[in-house]
């Protein structure tokens, strides 16, 4: 390989890593605003959560604490209304929720040792 032929090869590597790194700029600017945007909403949340009634103040609290609901198959914690949303995580079996079986039926088919 010829001098020129070194050179031309590492021209077009630099160039690729360039366009690498530009990608990279550019995906590093999209998750700083994906950051940013998810950042402030869950700061103001938490500083108007004190302003709020429960189950609401809760299910914000738990939310911005855990990234989810807490089992609460019972309706204590959250509410009456809220139970079909704590459901996939207390009884695994999805196709039983999508049924719409009352909770009695899917306590009876699936117990815990909560039961």
């Amino acid at each position: 390989m010829s001098s020129s032929e070194k050179i031309a090869t590492l021209i077009e590597i630099i160039e690729s890593w360039d366009e690498y790194i530009e990608k990279l700029k550019k995906e590093n600017k999209d998750l700083k605003f994906s950051r940013d945007f998810y950042k402030s909403r869950c700061e103001l949340l938490g500083k108007v959560q004190k302003y709020m009634k429960d189950p609401e103040r809760q299910i914000v609290c738990d939310i911005l604490a855990n990234d989810n609901l807490l089992p609460d198959p019972e309706g204590k914690r959250y509410g009456k209304d809220l139970r079909p949303l704590v459901i996939p995580s207390f009884f695994p079996n999805l196709e039983d929720v999508m049924q719409k079986k009352t909770l009695d039926q899917l306590a009876q088919e699936h117990p815990t040792d909560a039961s």
